[in-house]
């Protein structure tokens, strides 16, 4: 978010006004698609109970964040402070300069870590510093890959049962390492593969309907796929899950954000 708006600074009401162009049709609509099925269907759901409250707080991307409770659906939890980290980013546009508004975004999401005792929000300051170094220094490609490969070393630590047994928070396990991966990646050469480009646009339907078609799948593969290794079914999952998202986002992703930013005056 900051490195698109030093690019092209936009106000407060239009960066709002993109982010839930892009952000809250899909997750409203599929979210939409599992009541109905939870409606019609509700054996399908173990332990779900979903109710009035539920969803209303899961519309308003407030469940996880203010009321301790997952959204109805599951990975919505990501997107309740991705919106928050949003607001507080808008609010910071209101400053004319960019280290009053930076310092506004560190110092609103530090206040938000010590009220909610979770410091996942870290991570987007994390980010926040990978665009200004990266916009800042210019380390070329092989400084660029070193810092990547250092990024999965530190990634490949977190599997280990010595890691586990520390209690470290999941910003130092995870989210360092993700740190140096992007910031490494940056500085390499990008390589233009339509497919892994429409992959990439499609990424967000893909990962929304992944806690759907993840356990439909394995639902699936019990009855007629009894026997099978277990490797080679998650092959099947794994790519059952990105052509459903592909279909979601060619079927409504991409045509409701189009309608929408025309109807908005995009």
């Amino acid at each position: 978010m900051l490195h698109t708006q030093l690019i092209q600074r936009r106000p407060p009401y239009q960066f709002l006004k993109n982010r839930i162009i892009r952000i809250v049709p899909t997750y409203w609509g599929i979210t939409l698609f599992v009541i109905l099925i939870y409606l019609f269907f509700p054996s399908l759901f173990r332990g779900m109970v979903i109710t009035p409250d539920l969803v209303i707080l899961s519309f308003l991307f407030f469940s996880s964040i203010f009321a301790d409770k997952y959204p109805i659906l599951y990975v919505g939890w990501t997107l309740e402070w991705e919106m928050l980290f949003y607001v507080i980013f808008a609010f910071g546009l209101f400053f004319s300069s960019w280290r009053f508004q930076s310092g506004f975004v560190v110092l609103a999401i530090s206040v938000v870590c010590i009220l909610f005792g979770e410091f996942i929000a870290i991570e987007f300051l994390l980010g926040m510093l990978v665009a200004y170094i990266y916009r800042k220094f210019n380390l070329g490609n092989h400084k660029g890959v070193v810092i990547f490969l250092f990024g999965c070393g530190l990634l490949l630590l977190s599997i280990s049962s010595k890691v586990s047994t520390l209690q470290l928070d999941r910003v130092l396990i995870w989210g360092l390492p993700s740190f140096f991966i992007v910031w490494g990646l940056l500085y390499c050469p990008q390589i233009k593969i339509r497919l892994f480009k429409y992959l990439g646009d499609a990424s967000y339907s893909i990962y929304l309907v992944h806690v759907l078609t993840i356990p439909a799948f394995y639902k699936f593969s019990s009855r007629l796929m009894y026997g099978w290794n277990g490797d080679i079914l998650a092959l099947f999952c794994v790519a059952s899950s990105v052509i459903f998202g592909c279909v979601i986002y060619s079927l409504m992703e991409k045509p409701a954000t189009i309608k929408i930013k025309a109807l908005w005056g995009h």
